[in-house]
C-alpha cells in the first residue's frame, strides 16, 4: 500500500545523499500531499536564525562559534 500510494519520496539529503522517505499518509481531497523538503540538519539554520529573528552580528556569532557555543 506504501508503494501503491506514493507515500515513498525521493531526497538528496546534504549528507547522507540521495534517499528515500516515507512521507505522511493522511490525505484531503482538495490538498494532496506534498514534501517539500527535509527537516535542517543539525546547525543548519544557526546563522540565519540568530541575525534574523535575534538580532545577532556576524561579530557576535564569530564570537560564538571561537568559544564553541555554536557550529
Amino acid at each position: 500500500q506504501v508503494i501503491a500510494n506514493n507515500y515513498i519520496v525521493d531526497f538528496d539529503h546534504p549528507i547522507a545523499g540521495p534517499t528515500k522517505w516515507l512521507q505522511t499518509p493522511l490525505g484531503y481531497s482538495k490538498t494532496p500531499l506534498s514534501t517539500r523538503k527535509m527537516a535542517p540538519v543539525h546547525g543548519e539554520n544557526t546563522e540565519e536564525i540568530l541575525i534574523e529573528t535575534l538580532g545577532y552580528s556576524w561579530d557576535d556569532i564569530a564570537t560564538l562559534q571561537s568559544e564553541g557555543v555554536i557550529l
